[in-house]
């Protein structure tokens, strides 16, 4: 069946939306299998069908699906993919344009904050497309979870594109690694972004933000506040 025929059922019939299985894809590449369970199984479904009517009106072009793997399931193409028990409070839908317009604003008026506007824009929104195409990963990993969670939660990151964008420099290149310092019982990686000036390469410090995700539970956390220094 094709997909908007599919959801104008689950519509009618929202139970049926339970008798098929749901995937999340990769570039039109499934990657896991979706199964609600338990006493919100529901809502979960429910959660479901949402993402699917504003992906096919174009209301969100990415989706977050936190959850905890539960072995594996069959396709009907043979394909046998992991099964994931979503948590549905991490679940989120978006486009950049909207992540854009919600972290930034309206675009203003005047020429000179258009410029600033405008390379804040475009800088995080290459933020995004390097973590969506250039570091795609499955988010098995801590530090791609970290990753991942550096592009579902984007108001810290639009934050440091606000000072990069002032002191017109281009971001480099994204790091994670281990954090040294970590809470008891909590799994701490360090988000890296290396900025540069492109105007002067050799004369001009690079300068580093770093902030730190927890990765411990099903849906990560940031913690503490963005850092920043200068490296020669």
């Amino acid at each position: 069946n094709q997909p908007s025929q599919m959801l104008q059922n689950f519509q009618q019939q929202p139970w049926e939306s339970e008798a098929v299985l749901w995937t999340l894809n990769q570039e039109e590449m499934p990657t896991y299998a979706i199964l609600p369970n338990g006493a919100y199984a529901a809502i979960g479904f429910e959660r479901l069908r949402t993402l699917l009517g504003q992906q096919l009106d174009g209301s969100i072009e990415r989706v977050s699906i936190p959850g905890y793997q539960a072995g594996s399931a069959k396709l009907l193409n043979g394909q046998t993919v992991p099964l994931i028990i979503p948590a549905i409070r991490g679940i989120y839908g978006w486009t950049i344009g909207n992540l854009v317009n919600q972290l930034y604003g309206e675009r203003p008026s005047t020429e000179t904050e258009q410029e600033e506007y405008d390379a804040q824009v475009i800088g995080l929104t290459n933020f995004l497309d390097r973590i969506y195409y250039e570091l795609r990963n499955l988010g098995t990993t801590p530090q791609e979870r970290a990753l991942n969670y550096a592009a579902t939660n984007a108001l810290q990151v639009a934050n440091v594109y606000q000072e990069a964008a002032r002191e017109n420099t281009n971001l480099d290149r994204i790091e994670v690694e281990k954090s040294p310092l970590c809470r008891p019982e909590s799994d701490c990686w360090d988000v890296k972004l290396t900025f540069f000036d492109p105007s002067h390469r050799t004369e001009r410090a690079r300068k580093v933000y770093r902030f730190t995700v927890d990765v411990s539970d099903v849906v990560p956390v940031t913690i503490g506040r963005v850092r920043s220094w200068v490296v020669y």
